[in-house]
């Protein structure tokens, strides 16, 4: 996985990150992308730490939301494919997921 460096409230890529997403498709997030992790994380910090593994999930997420790749749908379903695939627990990635559900689309 490619280290990730925190700059202030966001994050930056030190080399590119490949994804596999459900379809087989490889997307590559490249070196220097800055993204701002869970950005609910701040809200639930209290709740749930932000930040884990499975930030390489909001990684993916926020690649595929500034660049508009697939559906909004697609993106939060990758989203919480990977954050099961970077270690979740069930209570974590739905709570992330149905907040994403619900808010994001301000985002889109």
């Amino acid at each position: 996985m490619t280290p990730l460096i925190p700059s202030g409230r966001h994050w930056i890529t030190t080399q590119d990150q490949p994804f596999t997403l459900s379809d087989g498709t490889v997307l590559v997030v490249p070196k220097g992308f800055v993204f701002d992790g869970h950005s609910l994380g701040v809200v639930l910090s209290g709740f749930l730490n932000a930040y884990s593994y499975d930030m390489y999930a909001a990684l993916l997420h926020d690649f595929t939301y500034r660049y508009n790749i697939g559906t909004r749908k697609d993106a939060d379903d990758e989203y919480l494919r990977h954050m099961e695939m970077y270690g979740a627990n069930l209570i974590r990635r739905y709570t992330f997921y149905t907040v994403v559900r619900l808010v994001s689309w301000l985002f889109w």
